[in-house]
């Protein structure tokens, strides 16, 4: 065998060694890049499982706690407004004999009691107050007129607050009263609805 034939020989085989180590090292190297990607790919997935929960998390959160205001605050309705002022102004002005005197309450503090249930203790007293006297252990009332008050039949406006109390305002003009205003603030207390605030203007 001449010289050159060994140095072809050797050139080929020196081919072939290169070109099987290049093989060999894209070949780890697309490994590693798969295995980064994949990688990557995992941690993507593992956040947006993440976010998904968190979303899901904030929406569970956001109707269990609407569910909770509305069912801590059903919805004032009409007929509530309606029967919660009729019974005020019913037990605001009691029945009485010529003498102006009650017939069901012998004072004050009994009066204002009858109201809890649709009222507090402190309007419902600001108004017995005003309307009522105590003379010789018996209960008078104030001959005088009555408040202006809700008009069941007229327009009104309603707004509830971010703390779920319930606005009503009514504009009316009647030929006792002339041109008035009344508001009225329902607040849900233990599961009942109840007339906390009026205002007359």
């Amino acid at each position: 065998m001449n010289a050159t034939t060994i140095r072809k020989k050797l050139g080929i085989l020196t081919l072939i060694f290169v070109m099987t180590a290049l093989f060999t090292m894209q070949q780890s190297t697309y490994s590693i890049n798969a295995e980064g990607t994949q990688g990557k790919e995992a941690q993507s997935h593992s956040n947006r499982a993440d976010v998904s929960f968190r979303k899901h998390s904030e929406d569970k959160t956001l109707l269990a706690t609407t569910n909770t205001h509305s069912t801590k605050g059903q919805t004032l309705k009409h007929e509530d407004i309606v029967q919660l002022t009729d019974q005020f102004m019913k037990k605001l002005v009691q029945k009485t004999d010529d003498q102006n005197k009650v017939l069901k309450f012998k004072s004050k503090n009994e009066l204002i009691k009858s109201f809890q249930s649709i009222t507090t203790t402190s309007l419902a007293k600001k108004y017995i107050d005003y309307y009522y006297k105590e003379y010789n252990d018996d209960l008078f009332i104030v001959p005088t007129e009555t408040p202006p008050w809700f008009i069941q039949d007229e327009d009104y406006e309603k707004t509830v607050t971010e703390n779920g109390q319930v606005h009503v305002k009514q504009s009316n003009k009647t030929e006792l009263y002339g041109a008035y205003t009344v508001e009225f603030t329902f607040e849900q207390m233990d599961g009942k609805w109840k007339i906390i605030e009026i205002k007359h203007s």
